[in-house]
């Protein structure tokens, strides 16, 4: 449809790293609502405009009816199936008592609308059955509210005993605050019973328990109307989470008023509430994304001493399995180092993240001094990632105004344009660093494996790749019903038919099909053992017979035997041993004929067998 080739691990993580960069400017655009200017925000990302769609289904969440901000999917949820449910259907109720009221007023007048209330009482407005909100109780003083409760005490008996079922006093509030108080395991989060259910469950039925005794007595008039109802737990849990989140937006106020950008705070309740200015942060979303900011300076500190994952000149850069190796130690040093639990996996995303951001900055400051306009980055981890400038595109030339998205058509570049303007001393140390970096402009490994991501230098060499991945096995022998790959490998293959061994060792004369089996063989000669075991101190000229050793080591029995279930580590040793079962006797002997079926047998029988037939004494 576009004319985009991408393989489906690349399109995958191009989509991750969009998602994180809209997630990262939602969270800016949720601090400019808290901090109240909102109108002056601008996103520094240039898709975010596209990718809006993601507002509703990308953390943090926010809940359209009270706008209050949730970090996961499920408490957003729970949240908008609970309270927000009650609140919306309370304030139905009050609308359709309003629009009763109305309606008397109207239709009988004020004298009947006074006769209707004595026989049926009208529900309590929703300002006293729920807390108030947060703008009420900053623009409301103590007087105003303490005149209410007077107010609300003269009132008729009925009345006064439906308001304070569902409202605290004054006095009430402050010994529910001091009982809180005194159970820090329902908000320390480093308490030891913090995240033991049972233990809080205990907590708050004592507070509940507590509270209605000191109701229940009759030192108020408030008191014993609070008598006519206990308060349940779940109702002061419910309070005192409403007073933390206002605890919490007040602290924010007062911030703004020390920066003289606020009134600072007028709550009743907010010195109440100081001993909880260690343990409740001013915005979760904002601790969320200071504590990520930690560790992701860690993973950029621990990442710049592994040159061999972002250094382009560096030999192992290009060696999948040896990446992979590195990005394991790196896992184990965060680990060790920083207490930092990541996965692989999640650490490759993190890694991708940070190279594709430096990438975006590399380009807008380009392109800025281009326009000849000052540049100033956007991205926080622009400074700590600067040893990724001369390994991340845009490439661009020091001779002249061109610029390249990949390193291999820059080093192209250079070395086709520039090349006749480089002193000598230059053009040396040009060909020592093609050396060391394995020759990068004679062969650029531009063609990659969409499957494997592995790299060759020419287009056919890829095409005879994706074959062994698609199972294509095109060329077939003709002596045998074998199939195999390409060309080669038949040609390799049919000399076991000619008994054809061109590659003949000058040490021994042996002949070989190949000259990947006479180098193996050579090294036997020139006892050039390669392969140390990492278990003991043998060393092995192959990394099959490595491997093959290994397994001893490891004790991995995997060949068992059909006929008696005995395991063995090597397969000469399983199917030597198969021989025994089905009555083969392939090796026989050269003085009297005996045949056996292993050669173990054999070489035991040679040591008492002479070339006669005497057996030896």
């Amino acid at each position: 449809m576009c004319g985009v080739r991408l393989s489906g691990m690349a399109m995958q993580r191009r989509l991750l790293s969009l998602r994180k960069r809209y997630r990262l400017e939602k969270i800016r655009y949720l601090h400019s609502i808290v901090e109240g200017k909102q109108a002056e925000f601008v996103s520094s990302f240039e898709h975010y405009a596209e990718m809006e769609f993601l507002h509703k289904h990308i953390d943090p969440y926010v809940c359209a009816a009270c706008g209050k901000i949730f970090e996961n999917l499920v408490s957003h949820q729970a949240h908008v199936q609970g309270s927000c449910e009650e609140q919306a259907l309370k304030e139905t109720q009050l609308e359709t008592e309003q629009e009763r009221k109305q309606d008397l007023d109207k239709d009988r007048g004020q004298e009947q609308l006074e006769l209707v209330e004595q026989v049926l009482p009208a529900e309590p407005p929703l300002e006293e059955l729920s807390v108030p909100s947060l703008a009420a109780a900053v623009l409301q003083p103590d007087y105003v509210r303490e005149e209410l409760t007077e107010t609300s005490s003269e009132e008729s008996p009925t009345s006064t005993s439906l308001q304070l079922r569902m409202r605290l006093s004054l006095e009430l509030t402050h010994k529910l605050i001091e009982l809180y108080r005194q159970h820090p395991n329902l908000w320390d989060p480093n308490h030891l019973d913090y995240h033991t259910r049972k233990l809080r469950r205990q907590a708050w039925h004592s507070i509940a328990a507590q509270l209605n005794a000191v109701a229940g007595g009759a030192g108020t008039e408030a008191g014993a109307g609070a008598g006519a109802r206990r308060f349940s737990w779940q109702m002061l849990h419910r309070k005192l989470t409403d007073y933390i989140k206002y605890y919490r937006r007040e602290r924010q106020r007062e911030a703004l008023a020390v920066e003289g950008e606020g009134a600072g705070t007028r709550w009743g309740f907010y010195e109440a509430f100081g001993f909880l200015d260690d343990v409740v942060p001013i915005n979760r979303v904002l601790q969320k994304s200071l504590q990520q900011r930690d560790s992701n300076l860690k993973i950029i500190q621990v990442y710049q001493s592994y040159e061999q994952l972002w250094c382009t000149t560096h030999p192992d850069y290009t060696k999948r399995k040896q990446r992979l190796r590195h990005l394991e130690s790196l896992c184990t040093r965060l680990q060790e180092e920083c207490n930092l639990q990541i996965t692989v996996e999640r650490l490759k995303s993190r890694l991708i993240e940070f190279r594709c951001q430096y990438r975006q900055c590399k380009e807008a400051r380009q392109e800025a001094l281009k326009r000849g306009e000052s540049w100033l980055p956007s991205y926080e981890y622009y400074a700590p990632l600067q040893f990724l400038e001369l390994h991340v595109s845009p490439f661009g030339c020091d001779q002249c105004s061109a610029s390249f998205k990949r390193r291999s058509d820059y080093l192209r570049h250079q070395h086709n344009v520039h090349v006749e303007q480089l002193q000598p001393e230059q053009l040396r140390q040009r060909r020592r660093s093609k050396c060391s970096a394995g020759s990068a402009v004679a062969n650029p490994l531009e063609h990659i494996c969409h499957i494997c991501a592995m790299k060759f230098s020419l287009r056919s060499s890829l095409q005879a790749h994706l074959r062994r991945h698609l199972g294509q096995r095109t060329h077939c022998c003709s002596e045998c019903p074998k199939k195999f790959f390409n060309s080669t490998s038949l040609r390799v293959h049919q000399r076991s038919h000619t008994k054809e061994l061109p590659y003949v060792c000058e040490h021994c004369a042996r002949g070989f099909v190949n000259a990947s089996k006479l180098n193996q063989h050579v090294k036997r000669h020139t006892e050039k053992r390669d392969y140390p075991c990492s278990r003991c101190d043998k060393a092995f000229y192959t990394a099959h017979e490595r491997d093959r050793h290994l397994r001893a080591h490891l004790n991995i029995r995997d060949k068992v035997c059909p006929y008696c279930g005995r395991a063995f580590v090597v397969g000469s040793a399983y199917y030597a041993h198969l021989n025994l079962h089905r009555g083969e006797k392939r090796y026989s002997c050269a003085g009297c004929g005996q045949r056996f079926a292993q050669y173990a047998g054999l070489y035991k029988h040679r040591k008492r067998c002479k070339v006669g037939g005497a057996e030896e004494k």
